[in-house]
């Protein structure tokens, strides 16, 4: 059922993910088909459930953002990983998730880590005497 509700994803947002991830792969990551996806998304007109896993998806997107270029960002979506047994985050978020289940929290626990560790290891500013 399709529940017309305030989204914390907004037109620009959205185009953002898509950017970032392509429509085909965010179709997938959401649970959609390209079809269904194409036809909600004009007017962010997705399911209760679509609508926090973009959420979700966003947050993730947005604390990678913070220490990484766009690039690296993507990279780190199709990169395999070793603790997802190989596979990478993308092909991880394409089999059925729920904000808050186990997939998606070791997702963000990965995500942190590495906006941590890439910030951590960015050179410091030089220090004026």
């Amino acid at each position: 059922m399709l529940v017309p509700q305030q989204s914390l994803v907004t037109g620009p947002r959205l185009e953002r993910l898509e950017t970032l991830l392509g429509q085909t792969d965010l179709a997938r990551v959401l649970g959609l088909t390209l079809t269904t996806y194409a036809i909600c998304r004009p007017s962010i007109q997705f399911s209760e459930s679509t609508l926090s896993r973009l959420e979700v998806l966003a947050s993730v997107i947005d604390d990678l953002e913070t220490s990484l270029p766009v690039s690296r960002v993507r990279a780190w979506f199709r990169r395999a990983n070793r603790e997802l047994k190989g596979a990478s985050v993308l092909c991880t978020l394409a089999l059925p998730w729920n904000p808050g289940d186990a997939t998606i929290t070791l997702v963000e626990r990965l995500a942190r880590r590495e906006r941590v560790s890439r910030s951590a290891s960015a050179p410091s500013p030089a220090r004026r005497l």
